[in-house]
């Protein structure tokens, strides 16, 4: 959660007054831990300069971007070079960040429960294209385990076992940090037609990430309205869409030129 657009990626100014906000945060009912916090990021919550800091890039560029933190801020040709050995290894990076050490050092940080094992990730550090990348597992171990035992209690409920098996991966994959895993959740998921309750959770997006390597994390619950679907159901009727679409671009061009 911040105040950047989830669609444009650019960062928002609240429309009240920061002595307006205050009064909010001053009325919360833990006003003595979250006054000094508001206190500390009112002023990058206004600021409206540099300019480059109102939207979501390369850090080293002036941008922002939570997939690469610590002082450091990799160069967009540094990102890529790491990019390149994680592709040439087979190394997803959509459930990573990386921190920049030195000019030739580097950590990838895997999102995972296990804090320690590597198992079916390569030997660590890596030594390629001049640099050096270690690879860290646990960077978020605490938020994926409270998430793994929500999956755990949600197999009770999952109705089958294809449902039941495709949480399993979930979990597979939040606790080894293997995407693998979750695409076979996916695969699983692709196969659970019409459900009524439908959910998907993971690293699935990668829009917010100027490289278009990380993904940011989603995880959704949908309830179909059968009587409301039935009211419009575009599948039945798409062949009847696509031609209406047709007519209707017809039209406009031909308009349009007139």
């Amino acid at each position: 959660m911040s105040n950047i657009k989830s669609f444009g990626a650019t960062k928002f100014i609240p429309r009240s007054s920061p002595e307006s906000f205050r009064k909010i945060v001053e009325a919360s009912p833990r006003s003595s831990t979250a006054l000094p916090l508001f206190d500390s990021l009112s002023p990058s919550l206004y600021s409206l300069s540099p300019a480059a800091s109102l939207s979501i890039g390369f850090p080293a560029d002036g941008h922002i971007s939570s997939y690469y933190p610590g002082e450091l801020k990799p160069t967009k040709e540094e990102i890529e070079k790491v990019q390149s050995i994680c592709t040439e290894k087979g190394i997803s990076t959509l459930n990573t960040r990386l921190t920049k050490n030195s000019d030739t050092s580097f950590t990838l940080l895997i999102a995972s429960i296990a804090k320690s094992s590597t198992s079916g990730f390569p030997e660590s550090p890596i030594k390629a294209n001049g640099i050096e990348v270690e690879i860290k597992m646990g960077d978020y171990s605490d938020c994926l385990e409270k998430v793994n035992a929500a999956l755990e209690e949600a197999k009770k409920y999952a109705g089958d076992s294809n449902r039941t098996a495709m949480l399993g991966d979930y979990q597979e994959s939040f606790e080894k940090g293997s995407i693998e895993k979750h695409k076979e959740g996916s695969a699983k998921w692709v196969k659970d037609v019409g459900p009524v309750v439908e959910n998907y959770i993971g690293f699935i997006e990668d829009y917010v990430d100027p490289s278009g390597s990380r993904a940011e994390w989603e995880g959704f619950v949908a309830c179909v309205n059968k009587e409301q679907s039935k009211k419009v159901s575009f599948v039945e009727s798409a062949v009847l869409c696509l031609d209406l679409l047709t007519i209707v671009w017809f039209l406009a061009v031909h308009c349009t030129r007139r």
